[in-house]
């Protein structure tokens, strides 16, 4: 039987399972753009995650709230399920690939910062050892908690707030341009940021109420909205054009001494937890097709490393990438799965139109493309 999950502690899953490497990625996607237009980005890619998440939480309801997210496609979009399984491997993949990265130039730079020479300024290292650290943890199962992830999404709250605080006096406007191309990459990012999809499942057999379990959604989707508006404005704020891929390594050298510390400590919180699941949650599927564990811990591991160590260290671009598996699992998955389980069942159970998800299914698909073509041009 699922673990019954209150109001709260549903919310605050949901907030722990999208504060990732995300974060970390779209102040300097969205410096790009500048305040406006990138208030525009976060706002569509909110209120689409949102519509979608309740999509899901309907087609669970319709259908069998004892689904995963897999029995589900699977079940009403057959051939296009497994094809959704490939896609979060491989979104996987980058992510972790991401994480990878991100962990080397992160501990690299604290290392330089606090004046460690040698082998400890090389970002390689880093991004080795840590990797080798958490793909040990992934294989012996460790996990996070549901109060670990509560506990880490609160931790990363207070510190926005402090660089937030921090960063209001120090901010300027700041005003991009609209470029269609920078647009679908600071999307695409933000899709990736927001996305929380494979848990909803989890959500709704733990809430057991579907009242309840949107709410819950509406407000954890809106909380993270928060969070990344005033953590990108902040920074974009104090940075403008001189953002780095990481934006908070670039406040390092401004905060106050007895602050520095936040710019390294933030991406650490939201890199190490995120790896550490993404890792398991890989190697958990890979158990499945390959049945022996081992085997699938190697699979999950090994490409992440070798992709690494062959050059693929661009952290943005990375995301960038990965984001196209998550285009699929949060934009156009659910609402072609709403779609056949309406016509099955010949009714609905929210007021979404069917006119709203085919328009849903179009954006995505529209965006899928664009993000590629952006990417690989």
């Amino acid at each position: 039987m699922a673990r019954s999950l209150g109001f709260w502690e549903a919310v605050f899953i949901i907030i722990g399972t999208q504060i990732g490497a995300g974060i970390l990625a779209l102040p300097y996607t969205l410096s790009h753009l500048g305040f406006f237009w990138g208030s525009v980005v976060l706002f569509v890619a909110a209120a689409f995650s949102v519509l979608t998440a309740v999509m899901l939480v309907e087609s669970l309801y319709l259908s069998n709230p004892n689904y995963h997210y897999f029995d589900l496609a699977s079940r009403y979009l057959g051939g296009w399920g497994k094809i959704l399984v490939l896609l979060l491997l491989y979104s996987g993949y980058a992510a972790m690939l991401a994480y990878t990265s991100a962990v080397g130039q992160v501990l690299a730079a604290a290392a330089a910062h606090y004046g460690w020479g040698g082998v400890f300024s090389s970002s390689v290292f880093w991004s080795v050892a840590l990797w080798l650290l958490i793909s040990l943890a992934a294989y012996f199962g460790l996990r996070s908690s549901g109060g670990f992830e509560s506990l880490m999404a609160f931790i990363i709250v207070v510190l926005v707030l402090t660089i937030f605080v921090w960063a209001i006096p120090r901010m300027k406007p700041y005003f991009g341009t609209f470029v269609p191309s920078l647009f679908v990459s600071a999307f695409s990012v933000a899709v990736f940021a927001f996305y929380a999809h494979s848990i909803i499942p989890e959500v709704v057999r733990g809430v057991r109420n579907m009242g309840r379990t949107v709410w819950a959604i509406i407000v954890a989707f809106s909380a993270t909205f928060l969070i990344y508006t005033i953590f990108s404005f902040a920074l974009m704020g104090v940075l403008g054009q001189n953002m780095p891929e990481i934006g908070t390594l670039g406040l390092t050298k401004m905060l106050d001494p007895e602050l520095a510390f936040i710019g390294f400590l933030f991406p650490l919180l939201t890199i190490i937890t995120s790896f550490l699941s993404g890792a398991v949650a890989q190697t958990d599927i890979l158990t499945e097709v390959f049945g022996r564990r081992i085997v699938a811990w190697l699979a999950a591991v090994l490409p992440v490393i070798i992709m690494y160590l062959s050059g693929f260290q661009g952290f943005v671009r990375i995301i960038t990438l990965g984001s196209l598996g998550m285009i699929a699992a949060a934009g156009i998955i659910p609402p072609l799965v709403l779609l056949r389980v309406r016509a099955e069942r010949r009714r609905k159970l929210t007021p979404i139109s069917d006119g709203l998800a085919k328009l849903t299914v179009a954006l995505y698909a529209v965006m899928f493309v664009a993000t590629l073509v952006s990417a690989v041009w």
